[in-house]
């Protein structure tokens, strides 16, 4: 069963296997095991969105909150988990189609995001309990910390 992928390419974002990006998979099956179609036609009305880009944040709490406070803004229905870090942000959340890929859209409008990629899978409701969108010190947590790995093209 596939997805929908969607965004650019970007030299600074790379990929790695972390467990935040094997969660997000395993949303993903478990929004095709509820009755999710092979690939997300724009049909369903409730989607499961998935990503992550590493990109240097060295403002990662503050955007955090100010992602927080646009969601309760726009009384978006979303729910799943959104982390940023210095390090970047990894995602899988889902909820109302609309509410999610505004969501979506609005983080690749962000000039430190331009050329997300992301996956969008369909659902038949909510898969996730609430929203944790939050500051988390790293994305992959590795022995000995992440500080002094480079994520990024310099």
């Amino acid at each position: 069963r596939g997805s929908s992928s969607h965004g650019g390419s970007d030299a600074r974002v790379h990929s790695a296997a972390s467990a935040g990006v094997l969660e997000g998979s395993a949303a993903a099956a478990a929004a095709t095991a509820a009755g999710a179609g092979a690939a997300d036609d724009g049909a369903s009305t409730y989607v499961v969105v998935n990503f992550y880009h590493l990109v240097d944040l060295p403002d990662a709490r503050k955007l955090a909150d100010e992602q927080r406070a646009w969601v309760l803004k726009q009384k978006l229905e979303v729910r799943g988990r959104i982390y940023f870090s210095p390090q970047g942000v990894n995602a899988q959340f889902g909820g109302v189609r609309e509410d999610a890929l505004a969501y979506t859209r609005q983080l690749e409008s962000h000039p430190m995001f331009s050329g997300l990629r992301y996956s969008v899978w369909p659902a038949q409701g909510h898969m996730f309990p609430k929203l944790r969108l939050k500051y988390k010190p790293n994305l992959i947590s590795l022995a000995g910390g992440m500080t002094a790995l480079p994520i990024t093209d310099a």
